[in-house]
């Protein structure tokens, strides 16, 4: 079970799934400008790497995992959701 941050589109594919995919590249990009900038600034920060679902199936899948499920808990206080992944080799 690993705990890890993860998308997924509502439309992957289609203009809209293009959209999704242009303004997250984007923002990547702006976030990893501003990391830069920050780093050499001496400035400490944490980042977050979202990974999409499908891509990590995939990966998962051809390392030769099996049973890959995606599952999110809330947690007891807050009731925020946390996504993990279950799999078994």
């Amino acid at each position: 079970m690993v705990h890890l941050p993860l998308y997924e589109w509502p439309h992957e594919r289609g203009k809209l799934g293009t959209l999704f995919s242009f303004l997250f590249t984007l923002f990547s990009r702006i976030n990893d400008i501003r990391a830069h900038i920050n780093r050499r600034r001496g400035v400490k920060f944490s980042r977050i790497s979202p990974y999409r679902m499908g891509s990590l199936y995939s990966a998962l899948a051809a390392q030769g995992f099996r049973s890959i499920e995606f599952r999110v808990f809330p947690t007891t206080s807050g009731g925020v959701l946390h996504p993990f992944v279950l799999a078994t080799k």
